[in-house]
């Protein structure tokens, strides 16, 4: 996320995601791209809500 972008987590949870128990998890830099990921998969996965 840029600034010049600053509400596209917004825009990807109003456009994007759907379903019962769909979440948006930010990475902060492409340096942690792989935890951010691997928190979204495990909550879907365990189905929890963060």
């Amino acid at each position: 996320m840029t600034p010049v972008e600053p509400r596209v987590v917004d825009w990807y949870a109003d456009n994007v995601i759907g379903g019962p128990g769909a979440l948006t998890v930010v990475a902060d830099g492409n340096h942690r791209f792989a935890k951010a990921f691997l928190r979204k998969l495990t909550v879907e996965v365990a189905a929890l809500v963060p």
